[in-house]
C-alpha cells in the first residue's frame, strides 16, 4: 500500500514512491517483582518503548547513475540531527516526531532499487497537528475538554501573575494544585512537559509539595485558587 509521507518538511512521496509503512501500535514495558509468597509479580513500574517505523522506498526506472544520484538525494531530505516532523496522510493530519535510526539496507536491481528507511520515534505517540488553548480568567475558573486517546502536559502562561502570601497557583480538576513563589506581579511560564518554570524569564523551581499537571482524554477544570492574573492553558493532543 502506497503512502504520502513528509518528513522534515520534505514531501518524499513527491519525489519516490514510498511503497510500504510499518508502524505496529504501541505496546508496554512493564517492570515484574516477585514478592516473596505472593503467587505471579508484583508490576512496580510501566513505561511505553519507543516505536520503530520502516518505510519502504522504491526507485523505478533507473540505472545505475540515476540510481546512485537518486539516494543522495534521498539522504539528503531523511537526514537529521534531531527528531523532526514525520507525517503519513493516512493518520489525518497527525504526526510523530522521529529520526533516522541505524544502517539504511539497500537492494539494486537492473533497474531500480529498494531502500529501507527505520524512524525511531522521539515518544511512541502521534501529537495533534493544532495546538488548542483555553483562558482561565483571574481568580476564576474554566472547564473545557481534552481530545486525543493519551494524556498530555500543558502549557501554562500568565503575563501578569500578583502573588498571595507570595504564591500564585492553579487547581486541576479540585484536587491537584501547583504554586509558584512570585514577588509582587510577574509573568509567569510552567511547561509540564519540559519540567520547567520561569518567573519574569529566571528559571526558578516547582515547589516540592505540588506538582506538573497532566491532562487526560476528557472534561477538566482548572481554577486560579490563589493568587491573581488571567492565564492561558495550551496543550496539543496526544494519540497512541
Amino acid at each position: 500500500m502506497t503512502e504520502t509521507m513528509t518528513f522534515n518538511g520534505n514531501v518524499i512521496s513527491d519525489h519516490f514512491l514510498v511503497a510500504d509503512v510499518q508502524r505496529p501500535p504501541v505496546g508496554r514495558d512493564n517492570v515484574m517483582t516477585e514478592v516473596s509468597g505472593m503467587d505471579g509479580s508484583l508490576i512496580t513500574g510501566s513505561t511505553m518503548p519507543q516505536a520503530t517505523i520502516t518505510v519502504l522506498i522504491v526507485i523505478s526506472d533507473a540505472g545505475v547513475t540515476e540510481r546512485r544520484e537518486a539516494i543522495r538525494t534521498l539522504m539528503g531530505m531523511v537526514h537529521t540531527t534531531e527528531p523532526a516532523r514525520l507525517e503519513f496522510a493516512s493518520d489525518n493530519g497527525r504526526y510523530y516526531m522521529a529520526m533516522l535510526d541505524g544502517d539504511v539496507p539497500f537492494t539494486e536491481h537492473v533497474r531500480s532499487g529498494l531502500v529501507e528507511l527505520n524512524f525511531v520515534t522521539e515518544k511512541p505517540l502521534l501529537y495533534g497537528n493544532d495546538v488548542v488553548s483555553v483562558t482561565i480568567p483571574s481568580g476564576g475558573s474554566e472547564t473545557f475538554t481534552v481530545g486525543g486517546t493519551y494524556r498530555t502536559r500543558p502549557i501554562i502562561a500568565a503575563s501578569s501573575a500578583t502573588a498571595s502570601g507570595g504564591l500564585w497557583g492553579l487547581r486541576l480538576d479540585d484536587g491537584d494544585t501547583m504554586r509558584v513563589s512570585v514577588s509582587g506581579t510577574k509573568p509567569v511560564r510552567i511547561d509540564c512537559e519540559e519540567r520547567t518554570v520561569f518567573v519574569n524569564d529566571t528559571l526558578v523551581p516547582l515547589n516540592m509539595a505540588y506538582d506538573w499537571f497532566e491532562l487526560e482524554p476528557g472534561q477538566h477544570k482548572i481554577q486560579n485558587d490563589v493568587g491573581t492574573g488571567a492565564c492561558t492553558v495550551t496543550w496539543r493532543e496526544m494519540w497512541i
